[in-house]
């Protein structure tokens, strides 16, 4: 399933990815297959996903942390980056287990709030 959030001028498209392990190509086929039908309607698309997810991508995008705890730190870091350098579509893959209700809490803040 892929959730859709709006931040900072970005289309955040969230992808629930089961936990990361030695087979992450069923994870990296749906965010391959999510890329490649955003690259078709727009440019400035790019995919912030796991590292152990990469090596099944054909696609460019930013690294995030295997390791839970540092995930939505790192996230939010790069999606500031991301707008600022002028991405529209931001495909997300996270972790069931990388604290995704407190990451959706904060995907549907208003702009400005704490």
């Amino acid at each position: 399933m892929i959730e859709v959030f709006q931040l900072q001028g970005l289309v955040v498209l969230l992808i629930e990815i089961d936990e990361l392990g030695d087979d992450t190509s069923k994870a990296a086929a749906e965010i391959q297959a999510a890329f490649d039908t955003e690259k078709a309607k727009s440019t400035g698309v790019v995919v912030v996903a796991p590292g152990a997810v990469w090596p099944h991508l054909a696609v460019r995008g930013l690294i995030l942390p295997d390791e839970i705890v540092d995930i939505a730190s790192v996230l939010f870091a790069r999606l500031e980056e991301l707008a600022a350098a002028g991405y529209r579509v931001v495909i997300t893959a996270l972790p069931r287990s990388s604290g995704l209700d407190a990451i959706r809490d904060r995907l549907n803040r208003p702009a400005g709030s704490a």
